[in-house]
């Protein structure tokens, strides 16, 4: 980054002290923003109850898993979790909605070591509320 001071995580192995700073800075997303006015954006594209209807259609499309028994295996158990009650109880939120950082590549963390924080960069995929756990 040319305009910001440090550099992006991505490729690399994090450190300790780096993962503390992500996890600091995405506590900080999460709470800093009061909920009133998270809860006055549309909800993201792309949460919870979108994901899992995204991957109950694609597991219904029963795509070519080619000839390794070990594939349809974890299709057929991923497809059986699916269609089960568990991922519905998990899109049931009880919390508040966050403002979220909705994509968790490294390369959305930016490093400072002079600061020795983590800045949160990427925001394309950010549009609206999510839930603290998405």
């Amino acid at each position: 980054m040319s305009r910001l001071p440090g550099h992006v995580l991505r490729g690399e192995h994090a450190t300790d002290e780096q993962i503390r700073a992500m996890a600091t800075a995405l506590n900080r997303l999460h709470q800093d923003i009061p909920t009133r006015v998270v809860e006055a954006l549309e909800p993201a594209p792309w949460g919870p109850a979108t994901a899992v209807n995204n991957a109950r259609t694609w597991a219904d499309k029963h795509p070519d898993l080619g000839d390794d028994p070990l594939v349809h295996q974890a299709f057929r158990a991923g497809a059986a979790w699916l269609a089960s009650d568990v991922p519905d109880k998990l899109i049931a939120n009880p919390f508040p909605p966050v403002m979220g950082l909705a994509d968790g590549n490294h390369a959305n963390y930016l490093w400072d070591d002079r600061e020795r924080r983590v800045w949160l960069i990427d925001w394309e995929d950010s549009q609206g509320r999510s839930v603290l756990g998405w």
